[in-house]
């Protein structure tokens, strides 16, 4: 009578089959879990620097300039700080950026204080450049030296890849009082 069994050789192969299957499977799970946090940064990133244009697009839209207020709008690489008029009064605002991100910062109409910096990226640093009359990008502004409005800030953004934001100021928002 014969018996019947796997010999010594066909386990082995079994076996080598067997883990060379199972390695593959854990090999694409690791690699499809890594791809996935990957593509949730890039699509984090992206929808940040989305709020950040949306945002100052919304804010710069509507500063303005007037001799009675010279620091209604000034700017340097780190820093931008302007007002705008609102309902109750004027409205100043802050952005700041930083190694941490970019902050911005409100004081409120009828307001002493500012409020709490709020953060508005942890992805994405920056550099404010804003252009001037003759259309040469400077990194500094200061509306009461310029007695103007820059007509465009550039926010060069820096992180998760490489962004460039412009925004245009409207030229025709100065107030002549």
């Amino acid at each position: 009578m014969r018996q019947r069994g796997l010999t010594l050789l066909e386990v082995l192969i079994a076996t080598t089959i067997s883990t060379l299957v199972v390695g593959s499977a854990i090999w694409l799970a690791t690699e499809g879990l890594g791809t996935s946090r990957r593509t949730g940064e890039r699509v984090e990133a992206s929808e940040e620097y989305l709020l950040l244009a949306k945002r100052l697009r919304a804010e710069l839209s509507c500063t303005y300039y007037s001799p009675l207020f010279a620091d209604s709008f000034q700017g340097s690489e780190e820093e931008l700080s302007f007002c705008y008029p609102t309902g109750k009064g004027l409205r100043y605002v802050r952005w700041v950026s930083n190694a941490e991100g970019i902050w911005q910062q409100v004081r409120e109409p009828g307001a002493r204080q500012w409020r709490p910096p709020v953060k508005l990226s942890s992805n994405w640093q920056g550099k404010f450049f804003y252009l001037d009359q003759d259309g040469g990008w400077q990194n500094t502004w200061h509306s009461g030296e310029e007695e103007s409005l820059p007509l465009m800030v550039r926010l060069e953004l820096t992180g998760p890849g490489t962004r460039e934001l412009t925004v245009a100021l409207a030229a025709a928002r100065a107030i002549p009082y």
